[in-house]
């Protein structure tokens, strides 16, 4: 299914339900090496922090995970 927009229609619901409960921003957890990261980005969210566990690495080949945000106060 993707491609055809269900995607970004669900985060941007995600995005205004957060902002009608009066939260500032939204997180979210994503590996960082799945093309998940850059959907997000491009959906306005950034990355604020990487994280690496090797035992997560050896017991389940995960390789690093990101920290993503958006900052619901901005306009766009």
């Amino acid at each position: 299914m993707q491609g055809k927009g269900i995607g970004a229609k669900l985060l941007q619901c995600a995005f205004e339900q957060a902002k009608k409960m009066n939260c500032r921003t939204i997180q979210l957890d994503a590996v960082s090496n799945q093309p998940a990261v850059k959907f997000y980005q491009k959906m306005g969210m950034e990355i604020l922090t990487e994280t690496y566990v090797p035992k997560l690495q050896e017991a389940a080949n995960i390789g690093p995970s990101c920290r993503m945000y958006k900052d619901l106060n901005t306009h766009e």
